[in-house]
């Protein structure tokens, strides 16, 4: 069956990201930092541009994310988690002194516009930074099997098709496609677990009957990520988030899976054993 232009765009344009990340991969410091710096404000910039938020907020948000960046550098991810958070209860703390005494009908409006700026913090900002706690091989690692995850649900939903999962937020996903999903990332995750499990700091404790299980995590995190920023886009009425990728849309279009598989992958193999050993060490 002959590709459709559409569709070799979307693989040209999927080539090019592949080539840039696997350079900053190899390269690592601070050709890394740089990645994650850059797809972050270009996410952020998409993020705020769905709401229209004001030119003003939105540069408070990228000045604001900056910083997380930068304490993250000098010092460890966990100080840019503590900024993000800073930023959402300052910003609350101030709408509630500055407007919470006005009786005005737009005041829950003007509300969910103070709170854009703080929220892409934390849904852009501190998810994309998970990736700084993950060394670059977890990285393309997280991102190979978000990777997965999409063909495997695309290809499978296409050709099988089905009942739709959820058809007023995302008319195309399918139950087929998102058990092809979890089945072949599950596989995808085995595969790499037992190849190059020794390479990856987080996985290298995991016994193999685990693997899959993360990766059946990461498959169902990367679509939750899917239907939310597709939620997002039906609720503000537009089809894409930008226009930057030709055949994908914006780059929050291409990364919103993996803004909910990384933190899993980071609670699952970072925080959640260190967890249990706190426990272990307890009892």
């Amino acid at each position: 069956m002959a590709l459709s232009a559409s569709h070799i765009k979307r693989l040209a344009t999927a080539g090019v990201l592949i080539a840039v990340l696997a350079v900053c991969l190899v390269i690592g410091g601070i050709a890394y930092y740089a990645l994650v710096g850059a797809a972050t404000l270009i996410g952020l910039w998409e993020f705020y541009g769905l709401f229209s938020l004001p030119l003003h907020a939105r540069l408070g948000g990228i000045v604001l994310y900056v910083l997380m960046l930068a304490v993250t550098y000098f010092f460890t991810p966990m100080a840019g988690f503590i900024v993000a958070l800073s930023s959402f209860w300052v910003v609350n703390v101030a709408y509630t002194f500055i407007c919470g005494e006005e009786l005005h009908p737009d005041v829950p409006s003007r509300y969910s516009t103070h709170l854009v700026m703080p929220t892409g913090l934390v849904y852009v900002g501190c998810s994309i930074l998970t990736f700084l706690i993950m060394t670059p091989a977890e990285a393309a690692l997280v991102v190979a099997l978000a990777a997965v995850s999409d063909t495997a649900a695309y290809y499978a939903g296409s050709y099988i098709g089905g009942p739709k999962i959820w058809p007023s937020i995302s008319p195309k996903k399918t139950w087929a496609g998102s058990l092809a999903s979890v089945i072949g990332t599950a596989l995808a995750a085995l595969v790499a677990g037992m190849v190059f499990g020794k390479l990856l700091p987080g996985m290298a404790g995991l016994h193999w009957s685990l693997l899959p299980v993360l990766g059946a995590a990461l498959a169902i995190a990367a679509q939750l990520g899917d239907f939310f920023e597709s939620a997002i886009k039906r609720t503000v009425g537009v089809k894409d988030a930008g226009n930057l990728l030709p055949g994908h849309g914006g780059l929050l279009d291409r990364i919103d899976g993996l803004l909910l598989a990384a933190p899993v992958y980071v609670i699952l193999c970072y925080a959640l054993p260190k967890v249990l050993d706190i426990f272990g060490s307890a009892a």
